[in-house]
């Protein structure tokens, strides 16, 4: 689930996404994204990838780091807060700890902060594109490089009626929006690299106009000397009736390592 807020109104993103077994994951519907597509290869395997995330993704905690702004002057941004925290990711989904709001300790609870801000990027933000009932159309774009790193790019589309997974909470009912996007692909080994998602067409009675997320990834080391594909920082964008009124939140995540709990009986 990701969540973003902006006071006076709560704008709730969910993602509800079915448990999918590495059988599942090499099914036909990732060979169907293949076909009619340039490049379709790759992109059978990201979307092998992301339908396996959420067995493959290890328990893990990093440090989040959050700047949140506002822009009551057109493009100019202005630091509203920083928040840090400890946040956990394991099965159940994210959990925060050891919250500090510009440099004070907040014993409160991450979803009762005022303001712009979300979660949920570790699991579910790529879930959406692979959705079968989704029914996303990929355009392959071009070879390019991004962060020094060959890359293939393509666009994407989901019609508004074939979202069934990524859903805002307006003041009075859940809607769910078209989408469009990006998706950066390295070029060798088809490991996503940065993903772009914004709202394309808003159903009336959500107190927004524009959402948007951008996420870069990396081949994370956990310190187990494992690798998990993570991601790195992102930017997020909520625009509340004009879109030349937003707000920004800019997050980083470091120091990313597993965890487990371990047993011993001792008879």
């Amino acid at each position: 689930m990701r969540l973003l807020a902006f006071a006076p109104w709560v704008i709730v993103l969910s993602i509800s996404f079915p448990v999918v077994s590495q059988e599942m994951a090499e099914n036909p519907y990732c060979r169907a994204v293949a076909n009619g597509n340039e490049r379709g290869e790759e992109l059978a395997k990201a979307c092998e990838f992301v339908l396996a995330l959420p067995q493959k993704l290890p328990n893990f905690i990093c440090e989040e780091t959050t700047k949140r702004f506002d822009t009551p002057e057109g493009n100019r941004l202005v630091l509203l807060e920083t928040i840090t925290a400890n946040v956990t990711h394991d099965k159940s989904g994210q959990q925060y700890a050891d919250v500090v709001i510009n440099g004070q300790p907040f014993k409160g609870n991450i979803p009762d902060l005022i303001g712009a801000w979300s979660t949920g990027e570790f699991a579910g933000d790529l879930d959406v594109l692979f959705e079968p009932q989704s029914m996303t159309k990929f355009k392959f774009v071009k070879e390019t490089m991004l962060r020094d790193t060959p890359v293939l790019l393509f666009e994407f589309k989901i019609a508004r009626e074939n979202n069934k997974t990524w859903s805002l909470v307006g003041t009075k009912r859940l809607v769910y929006p078209g989408l469009k996007g990006k998706l950066w692909l390295e070029r060798t080994d088809s490991r996503i690299v940065r993903f772009e998602i914004e709202t394309a067409d808003v159903p009336d009675g959500v107190a927004m106009k524009k959402l948007s997320k951008k996420i870069n990834y990396d081949d994370v080391l956990l310190g187990d000397g494992t690798k998990s594909v993570l991601p790195s920082d992102l930017e997020a964008t909520y625009c509340k009736y004009s879109v030349e009124r937003c707000a920004v939140n800019l997050v980083s995540f470091k120091n990313c390592r597993k965890f487990a709990a371990k047993a011993r009986v001792v008879e």
